[in-house]
């Protein structure tokens, strides 16, 4: 099924014709009247091609996976938990690189950074969606629902997170860079995907971005220390019960 209203992959104004047409079983790829490129050449192209143009960060295919590609709820909703799973998981490697925990306060910690990850990927998509409304008003070139858009963009670009767990494996030793490049590549996905969506330039993107991280991190970072806060009390209070019931089990065996 052709999307409606598609979008130019690379002038990214809106087209009154379809993708494409059939003649007798032939398909043609209709070009746009704006710039007079194809509208969308992706259609045409294999799953990995797609990929690794997305990983090349082209603003082509970012536009494509955006506008004229539809992404059904149960695939979004794996990635989402792949990619707060990912999250958590380099949030505790970040915590505990040496793994000195045990396995019982690793579970603990794991699913602090699970719960904060939640509530920052909320925070950030607030943010995202604050952020490209204000961006396209300052360019004039928004022409969507932001709402619509807005979750399915983010996610979209929060894909190079899930790259932190080969990252970590791969490594010989555990390393920082091994853990903030793909982060990196988000921040960087994040910028073409606001160029996609509003039609910005390079500088405006990137500043609008690393504006938005900053902000994150910073209400994270105390977020996180409440969290850590209550969660150290829980895990003194388990490791006060543990104990006891040590205590009385051993006094149980003497008598």
């Amino acid at each position: 099924n052709q999307i409606k209203m598609a979008v130019c992959i690379e002038c990214g104004t809106r087209s009154r014709k379809p993708l494409y047409q059939t003649f007798g079983g032939n398909i043609q790829l209709n070009s746009c009247g704006h710039c007079g490129h194809i509208i969308d050449k992706y259609i045409e192209c294999e799953g990995l091609i797609i990929c690794l143009d997305l990983m090349l960060h082209r603003l082509q295919v970012m536009r494509h996976l955006l506008f004229n590609y539809h992404i059904t709820t149960f695939y979004s909703f794996v990635m989402l938990i792949m990619v707060l799973l990912a999250t958590s998981y380099s949030k505790l490697l970040s915590y505990d690189p040496v793994c000195s925990f045990h396995w019982i306060d690793k579970q603990y910690y794991f699913y602090m950074f699970l719960f904060h990850s939640i509530i920052e990927y909320g925070l950030q998509l607030n943010l995202f969606i604050l952020l490209i409304h204000c961006v396209g008003r300052f360019t004039s070139h928004l022409e969507f629902s932001v709402h619509r858009l807005g979750a399915k963009s983010l996610l979209l670009g929060s894909y190079a997170a899930m790259f932190v767990i080969p990252a970590t494996v791969w490594s010989s030793t555990w390393k920082g860079i091994y853990l903030h490049l793909p982060w990196l590549l988000v921040m960087t996905s994040h910028v073409q995907i606001l160029r996609a969506l509003t039609r910005s330039n390079l500088v405006v993107a990137t500043v609008s971005i690393a504006t938005m991280n900053y902000s994150i991190h910073v209400i994270g970072y105390y977020i996180s220390i409440g969290m850590n806060h209550l969660f150290s009390m829980q895990l003194y209070q388990s490791d006060s019960l543990l104990h006891i019931l040590t205590e009385n089990l051993l006094n149980f065996k003497i008598v």
